[in-house]
């Protein structure tokens, strides 16, 4: 977490800009990445692979600067055709979601708006705890989606345990944190949004990252609260 964040206050400079801040969530992403490609071997091995999406229903806890640098990936690499479908599918989404916990969501297949086809349709720029989901045991994230309630009973009866590998998780929470702790210092707050809503915001402005810049509240209404000890966010 240390060298994430001395990286990404290097990149960030004086001012923070929008393109600064991708980069630094580039960095962030690029450092665990390396720390985790040589802790692997060390680890259990894990089942995920491309066209398993079982947990790409799921809250995804994001930050303004790793919104703002999918936003730019997406504009840098999809048509505007593409862009246009997937700004109305966010929006439905968005609708979808709104008041809904990770268990919820799983319970009625509401998926993340970027998953298409079983694959993220930004993968490249996909954010940091995205980067640090591994499962052992493919079984239980299906049983997940399929019988959220009754899963988490048998985990907390002891019948069964979690397979998420503990490594991974750990250093993608502190690459987030890491990075966060940098743009903060510029004294935003960087409070944690839900992917998908906090995109559709993204989508709906070309110029995100300054607007973010100049008044981070433009992703208030993607802010995850907490409720009966779940995060979920109001929806636009």
């Amino acid at each position: 977490m240390q060298a994430i964040y001395e990286e990404c206050r290097g990149i960030l400079g004086d001012q923070p800009t929008p393109a600064t801040l991708t980069r630094a969530v580039a960095a962030a992403a690029r450092i665990a990445e390396e720390v985790w490609r040589d802790l692997q071997d060390e680890s259990p091995k894990y089942d995920c692979q491309k066209g398993c999406s079982w947990c790409c229903h799921q809250t995804v806890m994001v930050t303004g600067p790793e919104v703002v640098a999918v936003a730019a990936f997406i504009r840098e690499t999809y048509s505007p055709q593409e862009v246009r479908r997937l700004r109305a599918l966010l929006a439905g989404r968005t609708e979808e979601i709104a008041g809904h916990s990770t268990g919820e969501r799983l319970e009625n297949s509401l998926a993340c708006g970027l998953l298409d086809s079983d694959a993220c349709s930004a993968h490249p720029a996909r954010p940091l705890l995205c980067r640090g989901g591994f499962s052992s045991d493919v079984g239980f994230c299906e049983a997940l989606f399929r019988n959220f309630s009754a899963t988490l009973a048998e985990v907390t009866s002891g019948q069964r345990e979690e397979p998420f590998l503990l490594v991974p998780k750990t250093l993608f929470n502190s690459a987030q944190l890491g990075m966060a702790t940098a743009v903060r210092e510029f004294g935003f707050r960087c409070p944690p949004l839900e992917l998908t809503a906090a995109l559709k915001i993204a989508l709906d402005h070309p110029d995100t990252g300054d607007r973010w810049l100049a008044d981070e509240s433009i992703f208030a209404q993607s802010e995850l609260q907490k409720i009966d000890g779940s995060y979920v966010t109001s929806g636009l």
